[in-house]
């Protein structure tokens, strides 16, 4: 499983419990949403560090709102042809793209 910090073969995840939960949870209900429900495209993104009241307790996020509408405005509207199952994120949470499919 891969985060921000990395892959799980590459460091601790001591006291990221909260962070390895998300992940979890979001890889796998995206995976088997999008197996039960064939007829719809359903996958996951990620929009990065964006400037928010959450975002901005931790330093100064490189995104606007604005910024972090990109991807989930590419994956729901924008042309990601039969994707389902997937992640799209940039490849850092710095990264201002469209997002691409990511490894989960």
């Amino acid at each position: 499983m891969k985060s921000m910090w990395g892959t799980a073969t590459q460091q601790s995840w001591a006291g990221k419990s909260y962070f390895v939960s998300k992940a979890l949870e979001t890889t796998t209900m995206t995976i088997a949403l999008a197996r039960e429900n064939t007829a719809y495209y359903i996958n996951a993104c990620r929009p990065g560090w964006v400037s928010t009241d959450l975002g901005n307790q931790d330093g100064a996020p490189p995104k606007t709102f604005g910024g972090g509408a990109k991807i989930p405005i590419r994956v729901g509207f924008g042309d990601i042809g039969e994707s389902t199952g997937n992640y799209f994120a940039n490849d850092d949470i710095w990264g201002k793209g469209e997002g691409k499919v990511q490894a989960w």
